[in-house]
Protein backbone atom coordinates (compact mmCIF):
# COMPACT_ATOMS: atom_id res chain seq x y z
CA UNK A 1 0.00 0.00 0.00
CA UNK A 2 1.44 3.43 -1.17
CA UNK A 3 1.68 6.14 1.51
CA UNK A 4 -0.18 9.46 0.69
CA UNK A 5 1.71 12.66 0.53
CA UNK A 6 -0.58 14.76 3.05
CA UNK A 7 -2.48 17.68 1.97
CA UNK A 8 -0.97 21.62 2.64
CA UNK A 9 -3.45 22.04 5.51
CA UNK A 10 -1.96 19.20 7.62
CA UNK A 11 1.84 19.75 6.88
CA UNK A 12 3.78 22.56 8.64
CA UNK A 13 5.39 25.16 6.76
CA UNK A 14 9.01 24.77 5.33
CA UNK A 15 8.81 20.64 5.32
CA UNK A 16 9.35 18.55 1.71
CA UNK A 17 11.28 19.86 -1.02
CA UNK A 18 11.12 22.81 -3.02
CA UNK A 19 8.90 21.37 -5.26
CA UNK A 20 6.50 19.60 -2.60
CA UNK A 21 5.89 23.03 -0.68
CA UNK A 22 5.10 24.28 -4.01
CA UNK A 23 2.58 21.73 -4.52
CA UNK A 24 1.29 22.01 -1.30
CA UNK A 25 0.22 25.83 -1.51
CA UNK A 26 -0.94 25.36 -4.94
CA UNK A 27 -2.79 22.04 -4.93
CA UNK A 28 -6.75 21.76 -4.16
CA UNK A 29 -7.74 20.52 -0.97
CA UNK A 30 -9.08 17.13 -0.94
CA UNK A 31 -13.22 16.93 -1.38
CA UNK A 32 -13.40 16.29 2.21
CA UNK A 33 -11.80 19.41 3.57
CA UNK A 34 -13.45 22.68 2.83
CA UNK A 35 -11.25 25.49 1.87
CA UNK A 36 -9.87 27.96 4.42
CA UNK A 37 -10.57 25.33 7.36
CA UNK A 38 -6.80 24.26 8.03
CA UNK A 39 -4.33 25.69 10.03
CA UNK A 40 -2.64 27.30 7.64
CA UNK A 41 -5.60 28.54 5.66
CA UNK A 42 -4.85 32.31 6.32
CA UNK A 43 -0.85 32.33 5.44
CA UNK A 44 -0.81 29.62 3.33
CA UNK A 45 -3.77 31.27 0.99
CA UNK A 46 -4.49 34.54 1.04
CA UNK A 47 -1.44 37.51 1.71
CA UNK A 48 -2.20 39.56 4.74
CA UNK A 49 -3.68 43.20 3.77
CA UNK A 50 -0.61 45.51 3.36
CA UNK A 51 -2.10 48.12 5.47
CA UNK A 52 -2.02 45.87 8.65
CA UNK A 53 1.83 46.05 8.32
CA UNK A 54 2.02 49.75 7.16
CA UNK A 55 0.35 50.46 10.47
CA UNK A 56 2.66 48.39 12.10
CA UNK A 57 5.78 49.32 10.60
CA UNK A 58 5.01 52.79 11.38
CA UNK A 59 4.80 52.12 14.94
CA UNK A 60 7.98 50.28 14.79
CA UNK A 61 9.58 53.19 13.18
CA UNK A 62 8.71 55.78 16.02
CA UNK A 63 10.86 53.93 18.36
CA UNK A 64 13.63 53.63 16.57
CA UNK A 65 16.96 56.02 16.68
CA UNK A 66 18.53 57.25 13.72
CA UNK A 67 20.77 54.62 12.91
CA UNK A 68 18.08 51.65 12.73
CA UNK A 69 16.13 53.94 11.02
CA UNK A 70 19.10 54.45 8.78
CA UNK A 71 19.22 49.73 8.61
CA UNK A 72 15.77 49.83 8.19
CA UNK A 73 15.38 52.45 5.06
CA UNK A 74 18.57 50.65 3.45
CA UNK A 75 16.32 47.51 3.58
CA UNK A 76 13.37 48.80 2.12
CA UNK A 77 15.65 50.53 -1.02
CA UNK A 78 17.01 46.94 -1.53
CA UNK A 79 13.24 45.90 -1.42
CA UNK A 80 12.26 48.51 -3.95
CA UNK A 81 15.25 47.46 -5.98
CA UNK A 82 14.35 43.84 -6.34
CA UNK A 83 10.62 44.97 -7.28
CA UNK A 84 12.00 46.98 -10.19
CA UNK A 85 14.14 43.85 -11.54
CA UNK A 86 11.72 41.08 -10.61
CA UNK A 87 8.54 42.11 -9.48
CA UNK A 88 6.50 42.08 -6.62
CA UNK A 89 7.39 39.96 -4.10
CA UNK A 90 4.27 37.24 -3.55
CA UNK A 91 5.86 34.37 -1.28
CA UNK A 92 2.64 31.85 -2.26
CA UNK A 93 3.67 31.85 -5.72
CA UNK A 94 7.37 32.12 -5.86
CA UNK A 95 8.92 29.09 -7.00
CA UNK A 96 13.03 30.37 -5.96
CA UNK A 97 14.68 28.88 -3.02
CA UNK A 98 15.31 31.75 -1.21
CA UNK A 99 17.86 29.88 1.68
CA UNK A 100 19.89 28.70 -1.19
CA UNK A 101 19.97 31.81 -2.64
CA UNK A 102 21.01 33.47 0.79
CA UNK A 103 24.09 31.15 0.92
CA UNK A 104 24.78 32.15 -2.60
CA UNK A 105 24.61 36.02 -1.20
CA UNK A 106 26.50 35.01 1.82
CA UNK A 107 29.35 33.77 -0.15
CA UNK A 108 29.60 36.56 -2.19
CA UNK A 109 29.66 39.17 0.59
CA UNK A 110 32.63 37.05 2.03
CA UNK A 111 33.91 37.49 -1.31
CA UNK A 112 33.25 41.08 -1.49
CA UNK A 113 34.55 41.74 2.22
CA UNK A 114 37.73 39.73 2.25
CA UNK A 115 38.84 41.65 -1.14
CA UNK A 116 38.23 44.78 0.47
CA UNK A 117 40.02 44.38 3.61
CA UNK A 118 42.66 43.33 1.33
CA UNK A 119 42.63 46.33 -0.62
CA UNK A 120 42.52 48.46 2.14
CA UNK A 121 45.39 45.95 3.58
CA UNK A 122 47.96 46.45 0.33
CA UNK A 123 47.24 49.87 -0.08
CA UNK A 124 47.73 50.68 3.89
CA UNK A 125 50.48 49.30 3.40
CA UNK A 126 52.21 50.84 0.32
CA UNK A 127 51.39 54.11 2.32
CA UNK A 128 53.36 53.33 5.78
CA UNK A 129 56.72 52.25 3.19
CA UNK A 130 57.06 55.49 1.03
CA UNK A 131 56.80 57.57 4.49
CA UNK A 132 59.50 55.53 6.03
Amino acid sequence: MRAQRPSMYHTPTGCGTLRERTLRVTSKPKRRERAGTGPQSRSALQPIPARQFRSRLKSFAEHLGSDELAVLTLIAERLRAGRESYGVLQLATDVRDFAQEALEEAADMAVYAAAGLLKKRRTSFRTKKRWR
